[in-house]
Parts: structure tokens; sequence; C-alpha cells
């Protein structure tokens, strides 16, 4: 019987590892959030629209300026509002806040109130 002990084996991943989920730029997070947030926007204003309008896609031009540009614009001002960073992303309360704020804001400038 030998008294060594057998080495340990490593928590490090090698350097030829594949990469997982965990290793994903933040700037890739980023920006698939706010493509995420920018589709929802899209669907959700498309989907209302349709009902409203019983079926007809365009009832009326300044409907669908209305829904493309409202997301555009809340995503704008989240993005000024420091909305899509990795600390913010974490922080329901404060993002649901600066949502709100956009949205509003967005809505407000689209609309012309």
């Amino acid at each position: 019987m030998s008294s060594e002990a057998a080495p340990l084996p490593s928590s490090m991943p090698s350097a030829s590892a594949p990469r997982g989920l965990m290793s994903i730029s933040k700037a890739k997070l980023i920006g698939l959030v706010l493509i995420f947030d920018l589709f929802v926007m899209w669907a959700i204003g498309l989907f209302a629209m349709l009902y409203l309008s019983k079926g007809v896609v365009l009832e009326s031009l300044s409907a669908g300026i209305t829904v493309l540009t409202l997301p555009v614009l809340t995503v704008y001002l989240l993005r000024r509002l420091w909305a899509y960073t990795i600390p913010s992303l974490g922080a329901f309360p404060q993002q649901t806040r600066r949502l709100i704020f956009a949205f509003t804001g967005a809505f407000v400038v689209v609309m012309g109130i």
C-alpha cells in the first residue's frame, strides 16, 4: 500500500472542453432579450389589431404604423434607461418601472398626446 493519495480531478474545464450555455457572451444575451422584446410587442400589437378589427388586417394605415413604431420606440427608450444591462435584467421591480415608463412615453409620442 502506498501512502500517496490519488490526485483529485480538476474542477476547471480544459481548454478543449465544449462551451456550454454558461459561457454565452453578455452582448449576445442582451441582444437576444432585445430582439425577443421587439417580437413579443409586435405580436401583441398585431393580435390586438386583428382582434379589435374583427379580422381585417389593416383597417387603417395609422394602426399598422402604430403597431410597427411603438415597440421600436419602446425598446429605444428602454436602452436609454439602461434596462438592457445584465444587472438590470435581474432586477424585476426596476425593470417593471422602466417598462411602464418607456411604453407610456412611446405611446404618448406615437399617439401625439
